[in-house]
């Protein structure tokens, strides 16, 4: 089963990440897409896509301290995504159902979509702020929470201000590597 220096193939970290861990994760993605049709289909679909993913880092995984935690957020990405999709659907199918004989059935603020991109929105700064140092944490606040202009940040921080602009870009950088991870489900 194991090879000679005592690890596990990646067929048997695999299955064995399948056997320990696919219907939990299945019955996790259903609770995360309790009001969607076909939800079941739709669960098993992010739980193959979390195994897959696993597949694809299983040489980084082995070494993950907490790969049950990686899973299961894993997981829910694919749910979150699983749901946009769905919502985007169904939003292009309702539009354009009433777009031609009830122009003003269509909504183009739609509420539903709007709670889901904040609920992206708020995943995605979590993310980021969990990734930031306290020096960077400071910067990031002053910038877009008091509104500073770096002008400012660098006399209250006693930083150059290309540090602070530097500082900035790269956690503006760091938010888009996030989202367009977060966007392709990857974790």
């Amino acid at each position: 089963m194991e090879d000679v220096k005592g690890k596990q193939s990646k067929k048997e970290f695999v299955s064995s990440l399948y056997e320990e861990h696919y219907k939990r994760l299945v019955l996790y993605c259903m609770g995360k897409l309790q009001d969607v049709d076909h939800r079941g289909e739709l669960a098993e679909l992010c739980a193959q896509a979390t195994i897959e993913k696993a597949m694809k880092a299983h040489s980084t995984l082995r070494k993950h301290p907490n790969l049950i935690g990686w899973l299961y957020k894993t997981a829910q990405h694919q749910t979150s995504n699983e749901l946009a999709k769905a919502r985007r659907r169904a939003k292009r199918l309702s539009y354009s159902l009433d777009a031609e004989g009830s122009p003003e059935a269509v909504e183009p603020d739609d509420p539903i979509e709007e709670y889901a991109d904040r609920q992206a929105d708020q995943e995605l700064i979590c993310e980021l702020y969990s990734k930031l140092n306290s020096k960077q944490k400071e910067i990031l606040s002053d910038r877009f929470n008091e509104e500073l202009s770096y002008e400012r940040i660098s006399e209250k921080r006693g930083i150059p201000i290309g540090t602070a602009k530097s500082i900035i870009s790269r956690i503006v950088q760091l938010g888009k590597r996030i989202k367009k991870r977060m966007d392709d489900g990857n974790s």
